[in-house]
């Protein structure tokens, strides 16, 4: 009976979710963009319907208003009336607030920022903190000493040099928050709340010189949170996750970081204070050969042991890596822009020795001599960028990339007059060049007839490919990379591009790259539905399981500071995150559970809520789940 009590009111949630939604955008379209107001949404150009002769400013009376989102930025509202007025996402900052009377007004997601006035006692007459509903509240840099906030759900707020000293965050909801600078703020208040008593402190931002030595996030789910340039000296992350969490530029001097989950988290400019090679052999990623995604930019690294270790998308820009060990490493998409790493470290990676360096970024690196035949160097860079002109060149020549796939590989020179050239004696015979950007150096490399580009190939202003003997082979559409296959990797470059001038990604033909070109082609190109992240045909529950997961679901945005999904990961409508609006949206044109192409009607609403409800049941037992065994 419990667990059927629960699933009733996920799906009462989630119709909710809905109605709100189609509630939102009925009204939207309801409203007349001619309408006269004093008071405007900060991103929007028409007036709050309702304001009409309204000026905001003393003694306003602004009760039961929907003022949602309303820009009320550096206002005098000295005794202005808010009572009973809905202000979420109102922007208040810099407005004096003197005797302003908030009773029964919701202001979730609203921002007092740097605001001149606003008292405790306004805040406690709202509905939103009777309500133990703090989402979104930005607080910053306000004097919020001795205030109370015991069990207030304060996700996503934003106290950033506000002062905190002795308030109370007794059993608090903190996930998302940013306490950055806080003044006075103490790790007892900080253990005190409910986010760390539940070990969930998911994108916590404290980034600041703020002393955390000695503080303790023993089995503290810690993901995306960011901890860059603090003090964390002894600090105790034993068993903790970590992941995508930002370290960089913190001190770890004898931080613990034993059986931690650190895949994806950012250790840039850390060696120097104080990480060593210890600490991340005792991680649990290290001994499970998960390095993926981790950030090892400006470290010197010399004599590091990565033997073994899964290193895809690792960052080792502008490090020493003298001497490090790279053997049966996978290094596909990994990025060694400006290091010293050598030919000889990659040959000895797996992915060069299952001739995969697919991504693999090189630019600024001195290969000479080197034997690239027969590789896969899909996406791969090479040379320099624009940034990199005034820099020492890298010395690449007598290169062979014979018979190479260098599908939508760059390798394209920008270099000062003084400079040498980089690339000298390049070795192009058999390899593909579709969808490639190859620099001035090709004027001097060696082709053969089977050497092959595409109509996307970029060739030096000039160069003649057919003089040259190359062989033209068109790619089909939507195939960006041209290895002659449409998969994911086509999917994610279409999505990275939007809102770029490449028209060669502009699906539907309009002359505008955007989220219209990414629906285009999973419909027109890949035929298949909204929602199919694994591509297979078909939208149904192996998508929602891959998209479980990844488990990129957020259903409250205030935990988010910036985009954290894409398709793969659940982000279908484009913004950027994975929420109810993507199910909405997925669910919306008919495609769940229907062959490719098959379904354009929108099935009844009762089947939709349903199918959200169901996979939200599954996706909030997950959660408890998770949670259970991190308390256990």
């Amino acid at each position: 009976m419990q667990a059927f009590a629960v699933s009733q009111r996920i799906r009462s949630s989630t119709l909710q979710i809905v109605l709100t939604l189609v509630t939102s955008i009925s009204l939207s379209q309801a409203v007349p963009t001619n309408v006269q107001s004093e008071i405007y949404r900060y991103n929007e150009v028409d007036p709050i319907p309702g304001t009409e002769g309204i000026d905001a400013g003393p003694d306003a009376n602004l009760r039961g208003l929907q003022l949602g989102y309303a820009w009320l930025r550096s206002t005098n509202l000295t005794r202005a009336d808010f009572t009973g007025s809905t202000l979420t996402g109102a922007v208040f900052s810099f407005s004096r607030l003197t005797d302003a009377s908030f009773v029964n007004a919701r202001i979730n997601g609203a921002n007092f920022w740097n605001t001149t006035g606003f008292t405790a006692e306004q805040l406690y007459s709202t509905t939103s903190y009777q309500q133990n509903d703090l989402r979104g509240v930005s607080f910053g840099p306000i004097d919020l000493a001795g205030w109370d906030f015991h069990a207030q759900d304060l996700r996503g707020a934003n106290m950033h040099r506000a002062v905190v000293t002795n308030s109370d965050f007794t059993d608090a909801l903190i996930e998302g928050m940013v306490i950055n600078e806080a003044v006075g703020l103490t790790r007892e208040q900080f253990y005190s709340t409910a986010s760390y008593k539940n070990k969930t402190l998911r994108y916590i931002d404290f980034v600041t010189d703020k002393n955390l030595a000695e503080w303790q996030f023993v089995e503290q789910d810690l993901s995306f949170s960011h901890l860059g340039i603090t003090d964390l000296t002894r600090a105790n992350f034993t068993g903790a996750t970590l992941s995508h969490t930002r370290l960089g530029g913190a001190t770890l001097t004898d931080t613990n970081f034993r059986s931690a989950i650190i895949s994806g988290a950012d250790l840039s400019s850390t060696v120097r204070k104080g990480f060593t090679p210890a600490q991340l052999y005792e991680t649990a990623s290290y001994q499970q050969r998960d390095l993926r995604d981790v950030d090892f930019s400006f470290n010197d690294l010399g004599g590091w042991s990565l033997s073994g270790q899964d290193l895809k998308n690792a960052s080792f820009r502008y490090s020493d890596l003298s001497n490090t060990e790279f053997l049966d490493a996978d290094i596909s998409h990994a990025d060694f822009s400006r290091s010293n790493i050598t030919a000889d470290q990659l040959a000895s990676t797996a992915s060069y020795q299952r001739l995969d360096l697919h991504g693999l970024n090189l630019t600024g690196v001195t290969l000479n001599d080197f034997d690239f035949h027969l590789q896969n160097l899909t996406n791969a860079v090479f040379g320099y960028t624009p940034t990199d002109c005034c820099e020492e060149s890298p010395d690449i020549r007598n290169v062979s990339f014979a018979n190479a796939k260098l599908n939508n590989a760059r390798l394209e020179e920008f270099r000062s007059a003084d400079q040498q050239d980089g690339f000298r004696t390049v070795d192009f015979s058999g390899a593909d060049l579709s969808s490639a950007h190859v620099g001035d150096f090709a004027r001097d490399a060696k082709f053969s007839a089977d050497t092959t580009y595409n109509q996307w190939t970029r060739f030096p202003p000039g160069f003649d490919p057919v003089a040259r003997g190359l062989r033209f082979v068109r790619s089909a559409d939507g195939d960006f990379d041209g290895d002659g296959q449409v998969l994911n990797d086509d999917l994610q470059a279409l999505i990275d591009h939007r809102g770029s001038s490449d028209l060669k990604y502009d699906v539907d033909r309009n002359e505008i790259v955007d989220h219209s070109d990414v629906v285009a082609w999973i419909t027109d190109i890949k035929h298949t539905q909204v929602g199919d992240v694994n591509l297979d045909g078909r939208f149904d529950e192996l998508d929602l399981m891959v998209v479980l997961q990844i488990g990129m679901y957020e259903p409250d945005r205030y935990y988010l500071s910036q985009p954290n999904a894409d398709w793969e990961s659940g982000d279908w409508n484009g913004d950027g995150y994975f929420d109810a609006g993507d199910l909405v949206f997925a669910f919306a044109r008919g495609g769940y559970r229907q062959p490719a192409r098959a379904a354009h009607t929108v099935p009844e609403p009762t089947g939709v809520l349903l199918c959200l409800g169901g996979w939200m049941h599954v996706w909030s037992l997950r959660r408890s789940t998770t949670r259970h065994a991190l308390t256990a």
